[in-house]
């Protein structure tokens, strides 16, 4: 009997003092949430339509401009109607009904919840994605593209088509189009062995080369992107543990070129980043986290370039040129491959008929 005293009394107690609760928490409940919602909206418009640093900074500004006048404008009013609606419940000396703490636990389960979901959205997509895959080829990590021509097995036209890279090297500058092709041709294995093990598309690290540095491990790019796959400082270091020369500006990384005499073996051991192996494998790792995040190699490429998908991934520049390089890359290669085959079977019937 006690017990149900003791029980009842507490009840009592604190339904009677739950408006003054309610007076406190739940204006500030609703300020944060609000503003939370509007930072989420903020951040999905700026990582939608924020395509470079002027569009950021100009999205950025109206957010913020956006989120100072609606708390002044709305929230604060509202908050403030929520606290004098409470207060009058005090002054009619009213206690809480079992509705009133049922509203009071889903408003705080709900976010609590909210959270969570986010916080594992992508380890939910993923699962959900890969339970997708084993019903239908819609999310096959590799997707094998059609080459013209076989890569020759024989010996002899290996050396022809070796003889003719040497040959196309001397005679083409880098910035046009057989030019970029031969120079990033010359890591044709590296690109393949990559590929085969990380599940990438096939030929499109070849075709991010080709468009990044033109298949040139010395370039230089203008934000210190290093290589021939253009690994930036960060990603270098962080991302693929690799040794990155502790100097921050391109102009730095060119003088370091030029000091020793383009030598890509002695540059490799200041900054691993001239390595083409090894930035080969960097972009790789890149290109299959981005592709298992996203399911879609638009939009890995796209975050290989910017950090995350760019918006209308179809007519993006960055994503189509990379396209464009890749399909130029498979073309060329045929017609590599095809002029090998022709050299080296008017070659042996030369030397038959001497």
């Amino acid at each position: 009997m006690n017990l149900e005293k003791i029980t009842k009394n507490t009840k009592e107690w604190l339904n009677r003092r739950k408006p003054r609760f309610d007076r406190i928490t739940d204006p500030i409940y609703f300020r944060i949430a609000s503003n939370a919602g509007l930072v989420f909206g903020a951040h999905k418009v700026i990582e939608e339509y924020g395509e470079n640093p002027a569009e950021i900074a100009g999205l950025s500004a109206a957010a913020g401009a956006s989120l100072l006048l609606l708390n002044r404008y709305l929230i604060s009013p509202i908050a403030k109607r929520i606290r004098i609606h409470h207060q009058r419940n005090i002054n009619r000396r009213r206690s809480a009904a079992r509705s009133s703490w049922h509203r009071t636990i889903m408003q705080y389960l709900i976010p609590a919840g909210f959270i969570g979901v986010l916080h594992y959205a992508d380890d939910i997509n993923y699962i959900k994605r890969r339970a997708d895959s084993y019903f239908t080829d819609k999310y096959k990590p590799r997707i094998t593209a059609p080459i013209p021509t076989e890569e020759p097995k024989d010996n002899s036209l290996k050396n022809k088509i070796y003889e003719i890279l040497d040959e196309e090297l001397e005679n083409t500058k880098r910035g046009t189009d057989d030019g970029r092709f031969y120079r990033t041709f010359r890591w044709e294995e590296l690109f393949r062995e990559a590929e085969t093990e990380h599940g990438i598309k096939d030929d499109l690290l070849a075709g991010t080369a080709m468009h990044e540095s033109y298949g040139d491990p010395l370039l230089i790019g203008p934000t210190n992107d290093v290589g021939l796959m253009q690994i930036i400082p960060s990603t270098g270091r962080r991302f693929c543990g690799m040794k990155v020369y502790e100097n921050p500006t391109s102009e730095k990384m060119r003088e370091l070129v030029r000091k020793h005499n383009e030598n890509l073996d002695e540059l490799a051991k200041i900054d691993e980043r001239f390595d083409p192996a090894k930035s080969i494998e960097c972009a790789a790792k890149h290109l299959e986290k981005d592709y298992r995040r996203y399911f879609d190699w638009d939009k890995a490429v796209s975050a290989y370039n910017r950090g995350v998908p760019a918006r209308n991934l179809r007519n993006h520049p960055y994503v189509a040129n990379v396209r464009e390089s890749r399909e130029r890359y498979i073309r060329k290669r045929g017609e590599l491959f095809a002029r090998a085959a022709s050299d080296n079977t008017n070659g042996q019937e030369s030397a038959s008929k001497n």
